[in-house]
């Protein structure tokens, strides 16, 4: 018998946003050195992160409603898939909202700009988005958890 999973934990978490905002620095200054300036994050993205997370959130409530209202228990390989989603919208969101993030904070000094204006504000948006790309990531995974033990009795323990 295979060891049981155990949920995200915040260093693997937070691992993922360094990774995230190492990339973003590293990308930013590459385009710099080169000549070039990243130009704003469109609104499209903004709108695909919220409804990435929505899906997240809607998967969630619709486990939850499965798993521990209804006590239906899908097929095996229906549950490792929604795992398996749970965990990278939860790793690629909190490495998104911290590349978006230094985006935003790089730009801020020159907040006055136009160009710089718009960089702050859509990556803003896009990094408080991609945290709910997270936090939905989370709760699904939550939801994915079983709420009995290996004996089959419902004592509600974890």
């Amino acid at each position: 018998m295979s060891p049981p999973l155990r949920p995200l934990r915040w260093p693997v978490l937070l691992a993922a946003a360094a990774l995230g905002a190492a990339a973003g620095w590293s990308g930013l200054v590459v385009l710099e050195v080169v000549g070039h300036r990243l130009a704003p994050p469109s609104w499209l993205v903004a709108g695909l992160l919220g409804a990435v997370a929505l899906t997240g959130f809607g998967a969630a409530r619709a486990a939850h409603q499965r798993y521990h209202v209804q006590r239906r228990y899908p097929d095996p390989s229906r549950s490792v898939a929604l795992l398996a989603w749970a965990r990278a919208s939860a790793l690629a969101g909190a490495a998104l909202a911290a590349a978006y993030t230094v985006l935003a904070l790089v730009n801020l000094p020159r907040f006055d700009l136009a160009a710089s204006h718009q960089r702050v504000l859509r990556g803003a948006a896009c990094a408080l988005l991609s945290l709910l790309v997270m936090v939905a990531g989370l709760v699904l995974e939550r939801e994915c958890r079983s709420r009995h033990g290996d004996s089959g009795d419902d004592s509600g323990s974890d």
